[in-house]
């Protein structure tokens, strides 16, 4: 048995170069961003600034950002006529815009009572919860080497909070009993709404019926946070009973308090995190996501070290190797999610070839007409060499067309991954894509036929059109299996 190249779990995980960037863009991004919110705080662990100003601020610029892009190939005609002809996915938005909105607020809520550290590793809880919650969602049942590997990386970043929770207990064991509930609360409503906006986030992206340009969706995205915001800025009351409120947030004093260096830092920081992590759900999925959020925690204990003098110790170092063999077992078996052009993924199988040579029929169009069909048809004898050559060609390059989509299909003439794929007489379909031309009814191994012209038909219809030759011939595309 021949060795596999060790840059394959690579290429599984990250298929083009720009998903490499992305996720490692994503990673770093996110680290900077529990950084840069701590070293915000003052001496008493408060922040000087309001924090929904600070969040409402990034969402305007999340949108410049967005609308630029998107202006820069389009008009702002087409921008307007775009959000009124797409109000269906603009208010789907709002859900995962309510939930980032609560996520990005109860950051710098949860990290005033925590150290970046111990705050990335609480909300290492999400894993669980997003593996659950993308195998309900998309249908996708989870192997047990990804179970394996989720509950690996859980126990990885538990063992890190061995040592605090020792340190902990000994000087500040009656401080952390007066706020474990509410933190324990905020963090799980944390963990939650990042679990579920960024997996529907994931499943509008993907949704079939979704052909919006992605920086529009931002666009949509970032206007429906903005209200959120605006909203949640409009019940905000200090702790310190002084006037909250959206005017009080946008005063002299409390706007010279967020145009402070390391705050807008923060703003620019976040405003790239929403920009990337809407590639990132695009080109990966969000079981990768949670895998980069992991790792965020390691490093995060590393650049603690260095920059506040927060000690790397036995639990750290542990924590480390369990998470790395935890990504690499998520590496040998990734979760594979497609964009929703289709319900099922399916590939020819090698047997096929042979099915393949002894049933594919062409058809050739003819001036008889029934129901709008024309012709007849004869044995496509001489084209039998070249289908056969076809499949030794897809056998050979199945590997590379594995991720890219670089093929399109013959029915809608949109990108076809090769493990959606379904090919048959050197044509590719989705599989949604691979029904009868004439009575749209799914098309199955056994019952398939196809013309020149990129039609295909079931059995009972090519018959009904074509007259009894065609039934009697029985036309094939060969044997399908699912991959």
């Amino acid at each position: 048995m021949s060795s596999k190249n060790p840059m394959s779990s690579l290429k599984n995980l990250f298929p083009t170069k720009l998903s490499f960037v992305v996720f490692i863009a994503y990673m770093a991004l996110f680290i900077n961003q529990g950084l840069l919110v701590t070293a915000s705080k003052n001496k008493d662990n408060k922040f000087n600034y309001n924090p929904i100003t600070v969040v409402l601020l990034t969402e305007f610029l999340k949108l410049i950002f967005s609308s630029a892009a998107y202006l820069k190939n389009n008009s702002l005609l087409t921008m307007w006529n775009e959000l009124t002809k797409n109000q269906k996915i603009f208010m789907k938005y709002f859900v995962p815009s309510f939930l980032y909105c609560l996520y990005n607020n109860l950051t710098f809520v949860n990290l005033s009572s925590y150290d970046p550290t111990t705050y990335f590793l609480l909300l290492q809880f999400r894993v669980v919860v997003t593996g659950v919650v993308f195998q309900i969602l998309f249908s996708k049942r989870l192997s047990q080497i990804q179970w394996m590997s989720l509950i690996l990386l859980t126990v990885g970043c538990i063992i890190k909070q061995i040592s605090y929770s020792h340190t902990s207990s000994s000087t500040k064991e009656m401080q952390l009993g007066d706020y474990v509930n509410t933190s324990l609360i905020l963090i799980l409503v944390q963990v939650f709404s990042s679990c579920f906006a960024g997996v529907y986030n994931e499943y509008i992206l993907k949704e079939k019926d979704n052909n919006v340009d992605i920086m529009l969706q931002n666009v949509f995205m970032y206007i429906d946070s903005i209200i959120c915001n605006v909203f949640l800025l409009c019940l905000y009351v200090p702790n310190d009973g002084s006037r909250g409120g959206l005017i009080e947030a946008f005063s002299i004093e409390s706007l010279s308090q967020v145009f402070y260096f390391k705050v807008v830092l923060i703003m620019i920081n976040n405003a790239a995190i929403g920009i990337v992590t809407s590639f990132f759900l695009k080109n990966l999925n969000s079981i990768l996501k949670t895998f980069a959020s992991a790792l965020e925690l390691m490093f995060t204990g590393v650049l603690s070290w260095i920059i506040f003098d927060i000690p790397l110790d036995l639990s750290t170092i542990v924590a480390i190797g369990i998470v790395s063999l935890a990504t690499w077992l998520y590496s040998k078996n990734p979760v594979q999610n497609p964009p929703q052009n289709s319900s099922a993924l399916h590939t020819l199988n090698d047997k096929s070839k042979n099915n393949l040579q002894n049933n594919v029929y062409k058809i050739q169009f003819l001036p008889n007409s029934v129901n709008g069909f024309h012709g007849s048809f004869k044995p496509n004898g001489n084209n039998l060499n070249s289908v056969s050559s076809a499949f030794k060609h897809e056998k050979r390059a199945g590997s590379a067309l594995q991720f890219g989509g670089a093929d399109k299909c013959a029915r809608c003439q949109k990108a076809v991954y090769a493990a959606e794929k379904v090919v048959a007489a050197n044509k590719f379909y989705h599989k949604m894509c691979f029904s009868c031309s004439a009575c749209k009814k799914m098309l199955n191994s056994m019952n398939c036929c196809d013309n020149s012209e990129g039609e295909v038909f079931c059995k009972s219809c090519y018959g009904k059109f074509y007259g009894p030759k065609g039934v009697g011939f029985g036309i094939g595309a060969g044997t399908l299996s699912t991959n």
